[in-house]
């Protein structure tokens, strides 16, 4: 008998996934659900998210730079699953993928 724990493998199914494409391309991106993303990505990007939230809660706009860190979090996170995809998309169809990916997840704003 073994006194080592050995923890089971993460295993990400289809349906845990996310899963789309660029306008014109045939190349089909697949990435984690948010809510199975390794625990240090997602508490790095509930950290950056926490002004957002703390602001949405609050009924105010939140400031300038706490949307610019939630929105360089939120970029990192795309060039880590997708590498080289921030070269082919704009910051509307960046926002666009990050709130499709969210809802995928079911996860809200600010979580």
């Amino acid at each position: 008998m073994s006194d080592v724990f050995e923890l089971s493998a993460s295993d990400v199914t289809q349906s845990e996934k996310f899963r789309f494409k660029l306008p014109g391309e045939k190349k089909i991106y697949e990435v984690p659900n948010l809510n199975r993303l390794p625990i240090g990505v997602r508490m790095g990007l509930s950290e950056a998210a926490k002004p957002l939230a703390e602001a949405q809660k609050l009924k105010r706009e939140p400031k300038p730079e706490d949307v610019a860190v939630a929105a360089e979090a939120q970029m990192k996170l795309l060039d880590r699953y997708c590498p080289g995809i921030l070269d082919q998309i704009d910051e509307t169809q960046a926002g666009e993928l990050m709130k499709a990916w969210a809802d995928h997840s079911g996860i809200s704003a600010g979580e």
